[in-house]
């Protein structure tokens, strides 16, 4: 079992792509490993032919585990035993075998998928990163083609009134599944996590009136300039991290049975994903050096890496503070669990237009439509209390309702507008 990151200790062989017996390729996909942070494929070591698996699928296993013996092709011509000499310098010690490089090309799970389903990914119209297919874009081709609008068609008789369509049933109804190795260690951390911390949240409202405004600027240009689109996300995102430095206890780490606190030399900011094998939390590295236009780059491009299974293991390491944007499916606001051993989580609620009460410049009340969202903290109150959580909620909104934020520079509008 090879190392697949700095901070991971063991693997589980989800798939063995080749059959006992079966002649392997050098540096041709052997098997699938996933760990806790990502899934990938493994190389076979050699020319040769695969004798035993030693390591079934489904089994975990540290890392440096010998999990198969591969041998001579001569052998093959024999009794189908590998000869004592081959078995003995296999056991000898570990090969250490090639990790498919998943930045370069297409990840286990879309050349499963497409296997699947017979899809050939040659033909395949790729949206990914550097040319990669993504899982929607194998779904894309699965599809079957719509009808032709040239084919003419019956008038079909005018409905008296619009019907409700039916609900599709669910293909799961009725059945009994084996829970995948990345929902057994999202369920494990998540009951951990809340049995390990005292966890509470608080909520604010924040004014993106700004913020709004700077993105409808600057968004046409900044995804044309940098092949990415610019949300709401970055701008709280660059609020979040910078006010991290006056509220240093909410990016520490508490070990109780220790006795310390430690506090990071930076910030680790963790962006929450949502995949379609579960929630992921890549980690953007001294995310308090970068502007909301390098904030917006590296959250697209650490999301799209982590939705089409390019992300590597040390893509999720080094994390203090994380962010989930649960808003971005519609939700108002929600209460979510630490990724521990961090002592805060940022939530971001949908972002709805409602009328806000304003003070005029001669002080008169206005009342005008903003773009309101909620924001919510949940931290462990073993270490921050209350009152440290509503002076950070309040110095995030701060910084993102001031008009006196350089924003406009960091991407570039001043720029763009000469």
């Amino acid at each position: 079992m090879p190392q697949l990151g700095e901070t991971v200790a063991e693997g589980t062989v989800t798939r063995w792509l080749v059959d006992v017996g079966a002649q392997v390729t050098a540096n041709e996909p052997l098997l699938e490993v996933s760990t806790d942070k990502v899934d990938t494929e493994i190389d076979a070591p050699a020319d040769g032919v695969l004798r035993r698996i030693l390591v079934p699928e489904g089994q975990t296993v540290p890392v440096g585990t010998v999990i198969a013996l591969v041998g001579d092709m001569a052998a093959s011509a024999g009794s189908g035993a590998p000869p004592a000499s081959t078995l003995a310098s296999r056991q000898a010690g570990p090969v250490h075998v090639a990790v498919r490089a998943p930045r370069h090309q297409d990840s286990p799970r879309v050349r499963r998928l497409a296997r699947e389903h017979g899809v050939d990914l040659a033909q395949v119209r790729r949206s990914g990163p550097n040319g990669r297919a993504t899982a929607t874009d194998v779904r894309a081709a699965i599809r079957p083609a719509q009808p032709r609008d040239d084919v003419t068609r019956q008038p079909e008789p005018a409905a008296p009134r619009r019907a409700v369509p039916a609900s599709a049933v669910s293909g799961t109804r009725g059945r009994v599944e084996r829970l995948s190795r990345r929902r057994k260690v999202i369920a494990e951390r998540m009951h951990r996590s809340l049995q390990e911390s005292a966890q509470l949240t608080t909520v604010i409202e924040v004014d993106l009136n700004h913020a709004v405004k700077t993105r409808e600027a600057a968004k046409d240009a900044f995804r044309s300039r940098y092949g990415v689109p610019l949300s709401v996300l970055p701008f709280v995102a660059e609020a979040a991290v910078q006010s991290l430095a006056d509220h240093p206890v909410i990016n520490a780490e508490l070990d109780l049975a220790a006795g310390t606190v430690t506090y990071p030399a930076g910030v680790g900011l963790g962006i929450a994903v949502d995949t379609d094998e579960g929630l992921v939390v890549p980690v953007i590295r001294d995310a308090d050096d970068l502007t909301v236009g390098a904030l917006a780059r590296h959250i697209a491009h650490l999301a799209a890496r982590a939705r089409d299974g390019s992300a590597t293991a040390d893509d999720f390491a080094g994390g203090t503070f994380t962010i989930t944007n649960t808003g971005s499916r519609g939700a108002l606001f929600d209460t979510p669990i630490l990724n521990t051993p961090q002592s805060a989580i940022l939530g971001l609620g949908a972002v709805t237009r409602r009328p806000v009460a304003l003070r005029g410049l001669d002080g008169e009340d206005l009342i005008a439509v903003h773009p309101m969202a909620y924001m919510s903290l949940t931290y462990d109150h073993r270490l921050v209390d209350g009152a440290d959580a509503a002076r950070y909620l309040t110095s995030v909104k701060n910084r993102i309702e001031s008009s006196d934020n350089a924003w406009e520079h960091s991407l570039g509008i001043v720029e763009i507008a000469r």
